[in-house]
């Protein structure tokens, strides 16, 4: 049995690890490099898009024809809209940020939802709680190139915050020129998007983030791997464990292969909604080498 894995992130390190975790605690292994022993094996057939959306939905089309493909897991809200128009035959599952999931159709069964956007007011009030600055003196940084990020700059200017800086060319520079922009703006905080693009580029992001010297609230977990580490003076992290969140579905995603090997139809796994929390940052001495 395949999976088809289809992810506007990058499918790697503690992500990828964690759903193949996932798959193996339910009694599936993922493409094994060693014999799978007990355990039934699936090939997974990735395709990462990492900020080129133009073959998405050629990918999506193609794996919906092939018999080999027997579930496709989604990353990203975009892609499950995708998936929802173009899956008439293959089951689908999505891990994704903001998307409805009431829209994803009949081959829909089900995934985990991070509701980035409703977690921005929570990180703003850490960043002003935490360091005794005004709401209004932290600025959003946002992709200008996803949805997720038109979605969040407007729910960001609902609650009157005036500042934001939109990131367009979805290149590591830009990431170094909003963090600039958004200071010369007066910004004496900024909460980073939990969009894909941001993620991808966290060593970037962090490093120019700590010459900053603003305080800064991180969207996971995850950006405590990055290199440089965030300086624990001036950073703040609040939202899901995306690690948690891909070993979820990994899970879901055994629990389909097994009935669709049973001859089953694919149960619905129903959405789960990852739950934010604050990660404390300790001072270590990673660096750029």
């Amino acid at each position: 049995m395949s999976i088809g894995l289809i992810t506007t992130t990058t499918y790697s390190g503690k992500t990828k690890d964690a759903f193949l975790a996932g798959l193996r605690a339910n009694g599936w292994e993922g493409n094994p490099t060693v014999a799978a022993g007990a355990k039934t094996v699936v090939s997974i057939v990735a395709y990462s898009a990492e900020g080129n959306y133009g073959n998405l939905l050629q990918v999506i089309q193609s794996w919906n024809q092939d018999p080999d493909i027997n579930l496709i897991v989604s990353v990203g809200g975009l892609i499950a809209a995708l998936a929802s128009s173009h899956s008439t035959s293959t089951p689908f599952i999505a891990l994704y940020g903001t998307a409805p999931n009431s829209n994803f159709g009949s081959k829909f069964c089900g995934g985990v939802n991070l509701d980035l956007i409703g977690q921005d007011p929570a990180r703003n009030a850490l960043l002003a709680n935490t360091f005794k600055i005004d709401s209004k003196s932290i600025s959003l940084i946002w992709n200008a190139k996803s949805a997720m990020g038109r979605d969040e700059q407007k729910a960001w200017a609902n609650k009157h915050w005036p500042l934001n800086v939109q990131v367009k060319n979805n290149k590591d520079q830009d990431i170094t020129d909003a963090i600039a922009k958004a200071k010369s703006n007066g910004a004496k905080g900024i909460v980073v998007s939990g969009d894909p693009f941001f993620t991808n580029r966290m060593d970037v992001l962090v490093d120019a983030a700590n010459k900053s010297r603003l305080k800064i609230c991180y969207p996971f977990e995850v950006y405590k791997d990055a290199v440089p580490s965030p300086n624990a003076a001036t950073s703040q992290i609040f939202g899901p464990n995306l690690v948690s969140a891909y070993e979820e579905m990994g899970g879901k995603a055994a629990t389909i292969l097994t009935a669709l090997k049973a001859g089953k139809e694919a149960p619905d796994m129903h959405v789960t909604k990852a739950q934010p929390k604050p990660y404390g940052i300790k001072a270590r001495g990673r660096t750029k080498s």
